[in-house]
């Protein structure tokens, strides 16, 4: 999935030929630290990091989230 800036949900389900719900559902993740990926895609983030957690206000900022789940 494709994330050029200033596209909005609706342009990039368009763009990939994916629901627009789909890409909501999705569209935090689009803003977690490089970290914090590598993080979730070895396994090794906190157990309590999951999707409902990011959505739930998640910080936007990476030092803030570096700082939330005290990575480096």
């Amino acid at each position: 999935m494709i994330l050029d800036e200033g596209m909005t949900p609706v342009q990039i389900a368009e763009v990939e030929g994916v629901d627009e719900s789909y890409v909501r559902h999705i569209y935090p993740l689009f803003f977690l630290s490089p970290t914090i990926k590598e993080m979730v895609l070895s396994g090794s983030q906190p157990y309590s990091l999951d999707l409902k957690t990011i959505k739930k206000g998640f910080p936007l900022g990476w030092k803030e989230q570096r700082d939330l789940l005290n990575t480096s």
